[in-house]
């Protein structure tokens, strides 16, 4: 039972009645705002912040004060008004915020705890006070570092990790994308037509008994890798339209002139020589597949070559009258204005074996 409330029982009269202190349990004198003996509010009297109206120009002043960094003026502020008003929990608190700007930590943390005895409830002081003795275990741990020799930075571990596994990641997924692409375009293998292996040219009297020598022809394998679809298609009708008698040779390439002209060879056929053989006849044989597979073909040339040199050139055309041999030459002749197979521009020669613009 309260004092109060006993003094009520027994009879006191009110006028004669005392306070008496909630945590010490002195006696209080009659209107008292504080305790004299522990300094405690007195709840009787309002709010421990009750005093701030009266003083509200003074710590106005101490916040301008501290805004501008004037501590040691702002303090003495408070420490004023704490003589007039000991249970004022505002003027601690800014005392706490005072020493706490001015790197005091452990007065600052002092200054919050008894703010927060007098106004426990009040949750700012008490993130301030939590925000205080965090920095002052950082402070002492890191003097303590210092002291004995340590590293005061703490290791990026965590930043190497995620770096390191960010390049795996990238990594990864750059193979899944290469490899993805690779699976969708897979390599295109060689072409399929069987061909001779390329044999390098020899020097070599010509056969005309001139002491020319032959040019070397590309390899069968050149010829296919650079005929269009169109003339591998045309290619393989004319090989289908050859009598199984003409073992002699073979037809290794073709090549088609799309603008057809009428005053030379619309079609070059190329045959390797594989055993001995008339070579006009065999040009011929070459030349009449060639027509039958293609009903359009005005004339044709056949380019017949032996260990991979020029043995002969052909020009036929075709008609209702059969095939007939227009022109022939030891070296082949430029077709549409492209260089010759001996890699030179030279003009084709005339009926007589002669080239144009030499003389007799």
């Amino acid at each position: 039972m309260k004092r109060n409330e006993e003094q009520e029982v027994l009879g006191v009269p009110e006028s004669t009645r005392s306070a008496v202190c909630p945590r010490c349990f002195a006696d209080l004198a009659s209107g008292a705002e504080y305790c004299p003996e522990c300094g405690a509010p007195i709840a009787d009297t309002g709010s421990t912040n009750a005093s701030d109206a009266l003083i509200y120009p003074e710590l106005a002043r101490v916040n301008l004060l501290r805004m501008r960094g004037d501590y040691p003026n702002a303090e003495q502020i408070c420490l004023s008004i704490l003589r007039r008003y000991p249970n004022n929990a505002t003027a601690n608190g800014l005392l706490g915020d005072i020493n706490l700007e001015r790197g005091e930590l452990q007065s600052a943390i002092e200054w919050y705890e008894l703010a927060l005895d007098l106004t426990p409830e009040d949750e700012g002081v008490r993130q301030k006070l939590a925000q205080a003795q965090t920095r002052l275990t950082d402070q002492e741990a890191l003097s303590t570092a210092k002291h004995l020799g340590l590293p005061t930075s703490r290791p990026k571990i965590g930043l190497y990790v995620a770096t390191v596994l960010l390049a795996i990641v990238l990594i990864s997924a750059s193979a899944y994308v290469i490899g993805t692409k690779s699976a969708m375009n897979p390599r295109r293998g060689p072409a399929t037509i069987d061909a001779p292996l390329v044999i390098e040219p020899k020097p070599s009297s010509g056969e005309n008994g001139k002491g020319e020598t032959s040019a070397p022809v590309p390899s069968a394998s050149s010829f296919a890798s650079t005929m269009t679809e169109e003339e591998h298609q045309a290619l393989q009708e004319v090989v289908q339209r050859l009598p199984a008698e003409a073992t002699q040779f073979r037809l290794i390439d073709m090549r088609l002139d799309p603008r057809k002209p009428k005053d030379r060879e619309s079609a070059v056929l190329t045959a390797e020589l594989v055993s001995d053989g008339e070579p006009e006849a065999l040009a011929k044989v070459c030349a009449e597949a060639a027509f039958g597979a293609m009903q359009d073909l005005g004339s044709i040339g056949v380019r017949l070559i032996r260990d991979g040199k020029l043995a002969a050139y052909f020009v036929f055309r075709g008609g209702e009258g059969g095939t007939t041999l227009t022109e022939t030459w030891p070296t082949a002749p430029p077709t549409n204005g492209s260089p010759d197979a001996t890699g030179s521009d030279a003009a084709a020669p005339d009926s007589t074996g002669k080239q144009p613009g030499t003389e007799p």
